[in-house]
């Protein structure tokens, strides 16, 4: 990113109320994250019809989950492909039942709270005659409920697991989420105990994800050595048993902590060889954020046309899966190619090019970042209005993150765009 200049203020003036409110989305930006996006449109005829055969409960499933994901992103949660979400909602869409479909139409249709009520209202039913299938019906309702609201999520979780004291997955999946929330001792526990249970019973996909889900406990407290003591622990166990998906994810975290460590070789041959395995299970998606990941590297360094090479690569492959989204991200890296080269009008073009494309999939992470790094360069171009446009933008989606690190940068840059334009 381009260095900040130094900051003023003017002792004549007064802060802007903006800034002071800086925590209000503009109406511009609300009205963008609150338009709707395309989807699939015959769902009706899905949730209303007779039985659903598995490739028809799998369209109903990823159709619900793109809009649950949607959703999260609006209001600043990071976009993930995630297989757990899909495995919930395949299981609840082929259960026969219609008032399931009845919870599956009302969260397609962005009835949430009437969604996950009907589910749990079902759950309740099915626990007097079933308390086993309940419990992983609690589990699979958190899941999806963990994309809206994480209290909600946690509640459900700990049902399951009152139910089923056993249920490792959801031990994990709770665990996960406490770290999520900031409650890295809690999360300890869980994973802890899911990790002797696994052993126990000789789950050696629950002893990975329970070992992966510690290691980022460890990191969350800085202590890198621990994360990737776990990250190699669950890397063995994942390769023992023969999963590359889970092998690859671990091989990204290591090269994460190298990169945190400073050790970009390390971190090079990490995400190389997770681009391997990607290649090789077939998860295009996996593979374009492996190559994104080795584009990073190599702009850090200064090797640009090889960050180009990667950026480029992953794009293609983004945009040939249909994840549009995160096409946004890599957009914006190669902005920062363009930028590393001193080009900067190229640069803005390719941010301007991202922000679209962020503001289109509701994408607040990426607009929040992208934003900040447009405002710096007219910031650099002593373009005050502009630089206070993308500040009042960046701002605007910090509110729903929560994320106080880039507000404090967002505002960093507020304060730089207005004391630009002579109003402080």
């Amino acid at each position: 990113m381009s260095e900040k200049p130094g900051l003023t203020s003017r002792a004549s003036g007064m802060m802007p109320s903006w800034l002071k409110r800086h925590w209000g989305a503009t109406a511009a930006t609300v009205a963008i994250l609150t338009a709707g996006i395309g989807f699939v449109t015959d769902v009706q005829s899905l949730i209303f019809g007779g039985a659903l055969s598995q490739a028809e409960a799998s369209i109903l499933a990823e159709n619900v989950a793109t809009r649950l994901e949607s959703r999260s992103i609006a209001r600043g949660g990071e976009y993930r492909q995630s297989t757990s979400l899909d495995d919930a909602l395949s299981a609840l869409a082929q259960t026969g039942n219609r008032q399931d479909r009845r919870a599956l139409a009302a969260l397609e249709d962005g009835r949430t709270e009437d969604g996950l009520s009907e589910l749990e209202q079902e759950t309740d039913n099915l626990l007097r005659r079933d308390p086993e299938a309940a419990a992983i019906r609690f589990r699979q309702i958190g899941i999806i409920a963990q994309t809206v609201d994480n209290t909600r999520a946690a509640r459900l979780y700990e049902h399951a697991l009152e139910l089923n004291p056993q249920d490792l997955r959801a031990m994990d999946l709770l665990g996960e989420l406490e770290l999520n929330r900031g409650n890295a001792d809690a999360a300890q526990t869980l994973h802890e105990r899911a990790l002797s249970l696994a052993r126990q019973n000789g789950d050696e996909a629950e002893e990975a994800a329970a070992l992966s889900g510690l290691g980022s406990v460890a990191w969350s407290r800085e202590n890198l050595d621990s994360a990737d003591a776990y990250y190699a622990q669950a890397l063995e166990v994942s390769d023992m048993i023969g999963d590359l998906t889970r092998s690859a994810r671990q091989l990204g975290n290591r090269g994460l902590i190298a990169e945190a460590r400073g050790d970009s070789e390390s971190a090079e041959q990490y995400y190389s060889r997770a681009l391997a395995l990607m290649q090789s299970s077939g998860d295009v998606f996996g593979e374009a954020l492996a190559r994104n990941n080795l584009g990073n590297i190599a702009r850090v360094r200064g090797e640009f046309d090889e960050a180009e090479d990667n950026y480029r690569l992953a794009l293609s492959s983004l945009e040939n899966a249909d994840r549009h989204a995160h096409s946004a991200l890599v957009i914006a890296n190669l902005g920062r190619v363009a930028e590393g080269r001193g080009d900067r009008q190229a640069a803005e073009r390719f941010y301007e090019r991202a922000l679209t494309r962020a503001r289109e999939y509701q994408y607040v992470r990426v607009i929040e970042s992208t934003a900040r790094q447009a405002g710096w360069l007219r910031v650099h171009a002593s373009d005050g209005a502009g630089a206070v446009a993308y500040a009042d933008e960046a701002l605007s989606a910090t509110a729903l993150m929560g994320d106080t690190a880039s507000e404090a940068d967002s505002l960093i840059l507020g304060v730089a765009a207005y004391d630009l334009t002579g109003q402080f």
